[in-house]
């Protein structure tokens, strides 16, 4: 895979250094989050342990923002897919930038999609 958008729970298996996240994000070229994988990872940590989180998803990440465009594949997606608004807007960025979305969340997107990758169990 040559780019891709990552979900916030693939970023958490990477922060807490589980080999196939890991391996799945580094042999990765270009990598993206969604602003919302970015609120939602830095949530997770104390305003203490902030400042290291956030330099770990800018030297690893390129992180996109929610403009116009991203924003009409969130309302297509929520009144189509019935997504939630955190998983619309991370699977509307995949869409937007035309990558797959890397997520091990097979509750909320279904992994026969064919832009959707569950790299491991």
């Amino acid at each position: 895979m040559d780019r891709a958008v990552f979900d916030t729970d693939v970023i958490i298996h990477y922060a807490k250094d589980m080999e196939s996240a890991v391996k799945i994000i580094t042999d990765c070229p270009e990598r993206y989050i969604s602003f919302t994988t970015w609120i939602e990872f830095l949530v997770g940590f104390r305003v203490s342990e902030q400042a290291r989180c956030r330099a770990f998803l800018q030297n690893n990440f390129d992180i996109i923002p929610c403009d116009h465009r991203i924003a009409e594949f969130v309302i297509h997606l929520r009144q189509t897919a019935k997504l939630k608004y955190p998983d619309a807007t991370i699977y509307a960025t995949a869409k937007y930038l035309r990558a797959p979305l890397v997520t091990f969340n097979t509750k909320d997107f279904d992994a026969a999609l064919p832009d959707i990758v569950v790299p491991y169990t």
